[in-house]
């Protein structure tokens, strides 16, 4: 704890020297990491494809600011994003299991989706004149989005209970497939937030915010099925070069 004190109370010192050195940061092209905590939900146009809840999950990535004019940049980044959903369908549902086999019929089943994406965000940001040592950020802009990996935990939701886990449209012998549905390979947001940067010293900047991501497009392949879009909340915070 002690040693923890002394770097924290160093940082501190070498943070205020280059402030008050000169306030602003004169580079036009940046660097930086992110993390951020996502709140992910979807959102159908089907009323018999039922949003089944809100899932929280994560990012991570660095991003690339360029300075357009006084107070416009632009960002372009790359992030590992999990884009989870639940919906629950409530089309009739035929369970098939290759051995032994087997076969029911259900009302409708619960989908717990886990879907991890490689996002590529791109938007323009407007900041701020530095108050203090706070700039002040809003952003707008496209996130294309291309799927790593998926997969879902199935729960049956009436009498013939049960769970079973693996991948959307799985063949193997010992998955349940309970529909043809199957995630598209691309996603396109809309992303819009605000956030703030806080001037350690004139070259590195600590950075927070929230933005918005808004499917644009159907993420269900099926097209016996009206469309469901994958939405999330992201809160970020990050560090700038």
């Amino acid at each position: 704890m002690k040693k923890f004190s002394t770097v924290l109370l160093l940082l501190s010192i070498y943070s205020f020297s280059y402030s008050q050195a000169g306030k602003g940061n004169a580079k036009t092209q940046r660097f930086g990491f992110r993390t951020s905590g996502n709140l992910c939900w979807i959102k159908s146009t089907d009323k018999l494809l039922v949003n089944d809840g809100m899932k929280v999950t994560g990012s991570y990535g660095f991003n690339y600011q360029e300075k357009l004019n006084k107070t416009l940049w632009y960002e372009i980044g790359l992030d590992i994003s999990r884009i989870d959903g639940k919906v629950t369908n409530n089309y009739p549902q035929i369970f098939t299991r290759v051995t032994p086999a087997k076969s029911n019929t259900t009302n409708s089943a619960s989908y717990n989706m886990k879907l991890n994406y490689l996002e590529l965000p791109i938007s323009f940001i407007g900041k701020t004149s530095e108050i203090g040592y706070m700039t002040y950020t809003f952003q707008g802009g496209l996130s294309p989005a291309f799927l790593l990996s998926q997969n879902a935990t199935i729960t049956k939701a009436d009498s013939v209970g049960g769970t079973f886990t693996g991948k959307l449209n799985s063949n193997r012998a010992d998955d349940y497939v309970a529909t043809s549905d199957d995630i598209s390979f691309f996603r396109m947001g809309f992303v819009m937030g605000a956030g703030v940067e806080y001037a350690l010293t004139k070259e590195v900047s600590i950075v927070g915010g929230f933005r918005y991501s808004n499917g644009l497009f159907r993420i269900n392949k099926n097209k016996a099925y009206d469309a469901f879009r994958s939405n999330y909340f992201a809160l970020s915070v990050g560090i700038l070069f």
